[in-house]
């Protein structure tokens, strides 16, 4: 069956494609595809878009581009937009940017590191009015705050301990101490070391617990005590005389002084009741040269020895009281080793110096305190003895200094107070052969 000519300029075979007996092309056909014939062309009509063709018939000018419409093609243009410029040639199109070539970061704080056309780098650091620091670096520990109303400063960091304080409206905080007296508001609560405000202190007054808080006591009057009361609060008492004295007795608490016999205790007053005794008669050791007995005492109320004195007497120059003090002699001691640097006492009279390492350095008590002692020193180390003071006579000289002894073992020397100085009155040295 014949079908209407798809294209009037093209001369096809107007018969069925496939023969319907054999299902195959039709003979015409066949020979149509072997030799394809055109009668002829019409150039006053478009090829279809439907035929491949653009379906115009007018001559294209120079830049025009085919554009679909929808249901064809339309001859136009390219259209420019901002910054753009089209140039149509023959058979060419030239795009171009007519727009910014370069650009300014402004008051930003940043800059153009490449102000060209093509892509753009950004340098420099954005400032705090369009949302940045103005800093590029920072130490740790480092805080921002506002030092003016368009701008922003670094505080940095101090020593442990330090909070950040306020400097009040319009001026920059600082690191400091809390003060307790200026910025802390509040009560302290009880439980972490507060009164939790729950008493007003009472001028001279005493504070105490309540088991939930604290109160004061009224203020006490001269010579009065805080007297403890069992399930109460304390209160001020007015001692009365009373008839013992309390003393330490080293396990936190106290015991009574026992008043033992010819002695009262009246009204605060600790007396002898006794008639006491007199002084008849005082032993002298005769180890300083100096013996003899003391005369009978006259001193009121006098006091009575029951056994010899024992040690050196201090040869001052003066008579010797009846009422023999402390101060008027020397107890004997035992012979003292030292290891360190030593302070002589009063009763210190045979010393050995075992220091190492370093000489050993002795302080003597005043001589004018002592005139006649004397004190021997010996040396079992080669180190050094020296007084801590210029002090010391030497054995072979009037003028005083500090040396002792060498630094020698065995050495010793015997030092006696002239009331001014140490005088060494004796002194050998291991090795010297002593003659009589």
């Amino acid at each position: 069956m014949a079908t209407a000519a798809p294209n009037a300029n093209i001369n096809i075979p107007y018969s069925a494609f496939l023969d319907p007996t054999t299902g195959r092309p039709s003979q015409p056909w066949l020979q149509w595809l072997m030799n394809p014939s055109v009668i002829s062309i019409n150039l006053g009509t478009g090829l279809a878009v439907t035929s491949g063709g653009t379906g115009l018939t007018t001559i294209p000018t120079n830049g025009q581009l085919l554009i679909g419409n929808g249901t064809g093609y339309s001859l136009n243009t390219l259209g420019v937009g901002a910054c753009i410029s089209v140039t149509n040639g023959s058979g060419t199109i030239s795009v171009a940017n007519t727009g910014v070539l370069s650009f300014s970061c402004g008051a930003t704080g940043l800059t153009p590191s490449a102000a060209t056309t093509g892509a753009v780098t950004l340098a420099g650091t954005l400032i705090a009015v369009n949302g940045g620091t103005g800093f590029s670096s920072y130490a740790v520990g480092d805080l921002l705050y506002a030092n003016t109303t368009t701008t922003l400063a670094k505080l940095a960091d101090v020593a442990i301990g330090n909070a950040l304080i306020s400097g009040g409206v319009a001026t920059a905080p600082a690191w400091g101490k809390i003060g307790l007296t200026t910025h802390v508001s509040g009560i302290l609560p009880i439980v972490n070391g507060g009164t939790n405000g729950t008493a007003t202190p009472t001028a001279y007054g005493i504070s105490y617990g309540t088991g939930t808080a604290y109160a004061f006591t009224s203020a006490g009057t001269d010579k009065q005590v805080l007297k403890a009361n069992t399930g109460a609060a304390p209160t001020w008492t007015t001692l009365t005389t009373g008839t013992s004295i309390l003393y330490g007795d080293n396990t936190g608490g106290f015991s009574n002084v026992t008043i033992g016999s010819g002695i009262s205790f009246i009204g605060g007053t600790l007396s002898a009741t006794g008639s006491g005794g007199t002084v008849t008669s005082v032993s002298v050791v005769s180890a300083n040269g100096f013996a003899g007995t003391v005369a009978t005492a006259t001193t009121t109320p006098a006091i009575t020895l029951a056994t010899t004195v024992t040690g050196l007497l201090k040869g001052n120059g003066t008579a010797i009281s009846a009422a023999v003090a402390n101060t008027d002699y020397v107890p004997l001691s035992t012979v003292l080793t030292k290891t360190a640097d030593y302070t002589i006492t009063g009763t210190d009279t045979w010393i050995i110096n075992n220091k190492t390492g370093s000489a050993l350095t002795l302080t003597f008590p005043a001589a004018s305190s002592w005139t006649g002692r004397s004190i021997t020193v010996k040396n079992m180390q080669a180190q050094l003895v020296n007084s801590a003071s210029s002090n010391i006579v030497p054995i072979d000289s009037t003028t005083a200094g500090t040396a002792i002894l060498l630094g020698v073992i065995g050495n010793w020397a015997t030092m006696v107070s002239d009331g001014t100085n140490w005088v060494i009155m004796q002194a050998a040295s291991n090795n010297n052969l002593l003659l009589e």
